[in-house]
């Protein structure tokens, strides 16, 4: 199993509160002349709808952790939803597919026991989403270009 390489620490945050709106910008100042910067922005606007934007100025080269390249993906998390492995990827925008943590219709997923990030991710066109069924929570993510998505933890979205 891989794990998480932290791009750096946040080195300035801003937050600006209007009336319409309030936006936070985190910037990310790499470590060496090899790493770039990143900026991420989050906006709230008055009817609690939140816009999500990240810009990456270059990836750490570290051939000792990751010879062969890198997947950069951005992870929301909440600690109120259980979905219960199960996540809903939409269908070219024409409605949402449920979809279950290594689980297929069409073959036995069993014997894929060490590929579970790449059974599980899904084309994501607009939207991914994870329900709890108890509370009747709800989080959706929509991206404005196509990305890979999956839910391979309880209560986490995450888009690569």
């Amino acid at each position: 199993m891989w794990e998480p390489v932290i791009y750096s620490e946040p080195s300035l945050i801003e937050s600006k509160q209007c009336r319409v709106k309030d936006q936070m910008t985190i910037t990310f100042t790499g470590t060496d002349n090899q790493q770039g910067d990143a900026v991420v922005t989050i906006i709230i606007d008055d009817m609690g709808v939140i816009k999500y934007d990240v810009v990456l100025f270059g990836l750490p080269m570290q051939p000792t952790i990751s010879p062969k390249g890198h997947e950069v993906i951005v992870v929301f998390e909440s600690s109120t939803i259980k979905n219960k492995q199960t996540f809903y990827t939409d269908s070219n925008g024409l409605g949402m597919q449920e979809r279950i943590l290594n689980y297929q219709p069409s073959y036995d997923m069993t014997s894929f026991y060490n590929l579970n990030s790449t059974a599980n991710y899904y084309p994501v066109v607009s939207a991914i989403a994870i329900r709890d069924t108890e509370s009747k929570t709800q989080m959706t993510i929509m991206n404005d270009r196509a990305q890979g998505g999956s839910s391979l933890a309880e209560g986490r979205i995450e888009l690569m």
